[in-house]
C-alpha cells in the first residue's frame, strides 16, 4: 500500500489494519520461537514492520493536523 492510499483512509481503517499487521508479525513470531531451526519469510517480517511504521507514521499526521 502506497502513502497516498493510506492518507485517504480513515484513521478507524488504519487502526485496523495496524492491529490486523501487529497481529500477523506476533504470529510469525511465535511460528519462528516454536521452529527456530528454519528461518523462514524474513522478506514478510520486513515488510510487516514497514507498513506497521507508515501506519503509524500517518495517525501521528493525521493526529497533529487535527490538533493544529
Amino acid at each position: 500500500m502506497k502513502m497516498k492510499d493510506m492518507l485517504g483512509k480513515k484513521e478507524d481503517d488504519l487502526r485496523s489494519d495496524l492491529l490486523r499487521l501487529l497481529r500477523e508479525e506476533f504470529d510469525f513470531r511465535v511460528q519462528r520461537s516454536i521452529n527456530s531451526s528454519v528461518v523462514q519469510k524474513t522478506h514478510v517480517m520486513r515488510n510487516i514492520r514497514r507498513k506497521v511504521a507508515m501506519i503509524q507514521m500517518v495517525l501521528c499526521h493525521k493526529k497533529r493536523s487535527v490538533i493544529s
